[in-house]
């Protein structure tokens, strides 16, 4: 497969003001958060940082290409602020923050309607709000549009730790269950938000009990020497949100 820079920062912010993280920072904590994301099964995406005409950047692995007998086929990709045709001229309509769209229901409509199952984009929505991602916006989160009609959740490509920096929002990117306060949002919103999609309760519970215990797994297995640019705090910060959700999880 072939790989793709992106160059830090990346994507814009809106209010509340942004992350004030150096370039090399940013990087590192995508590429190290996409790894609990590859052992939770939310990801085929492999990422390294690297620096390129001295600019440190990340490069990821693409997923929106496929051997073909004839070389390399491209799989069409769109990201959920074009699925429902949202204007991001103004970056910040990438981000729901009170609007109706994006918004996480919208998306998943999206997947009902092509005969998909949403329950990926409940695990996704899992992972991020236990790893402290605020940047989990319209752009960061895509669909797979194969030739045989199917619709698929792309793998999540965007992921990152924030909610250890002391600057950091924190303001979830989409409302869930009518929530974004990262500080408020509990495993029961998770739950509610999956059933207003047409999950069964039941089901959502479980999407969302195993995408933490899967999570769990994946922190106590990552190997964080590969990951030197992420202190011990970041990784900290993920557990006990972990943790703390798994615990409310339990209790539903």
């Amino acid at each position: 497969m072939g790989t793709a820079p992106r160059h830090e920062p990346h994507h814009p912010h809106p209010r509340p003001p942004p992350l004030r993280l150096a370039p090399a920072a940013l990087a590192t904590t995508e590429a190290a958060s996409l790894d609990p994301a590859r052992r939770t099964g939310l990801t085929t995406v492999d990422a390294h940082v690297t620096e390129i005409e001295g600019e440190r950047c990340i490069v990821v692995t693409r997923y929106d290409r496929v051997p073909h007998p004839t070389g390399i086929r491209r799989v069409h990709q769109e990201d959920t602020a074009q699925a429902p045709g949202i204007n991001t001229r103004d970056p910040e309509r990438k981000f729901q923050h009170g609007r109706a769209l994006p918004s996480l229901a919208r998306i998943a409509r999206v997947l009902r309607d092509d005969g998909t199952r949403p329950d990926p984009l409940l695990a996704l929505t899992t992972f991020n709000l236990a790893i402290g991602n605020t940047d989990a916006h319209a752009k960061n989160i895509s669909l797979l549009r194969h030739d045989d009609g199917t619709v698929r959740l792309a793998p999540a490509y965007d992921v990152s730790m924030h909610l250890h920096h002391p600057h950091a929002s924190r303001t979830f990117a989409m409302d869930v269950a009518g929530t974004r306060d990262m500080d408020a949002l509990t495993a029961e919103h998770l739950v509610t938000e999956g059933t207003t999609w047409g999950l069964p309760r039941r089901r959502a519970h479980r999407v969302v009990t195993r995408t933490l215990d899967d999570l769990a797994g994946a922190l106590a297995d990552v190997d964080r020497d590969a990951h030197p640019g992420v202190g011990r705090r970041a990784w900290r910060t993920v557990e006990e949100r972990t943790a703390t959700l798994r615990r409310q999880a339990a209790s539903l």
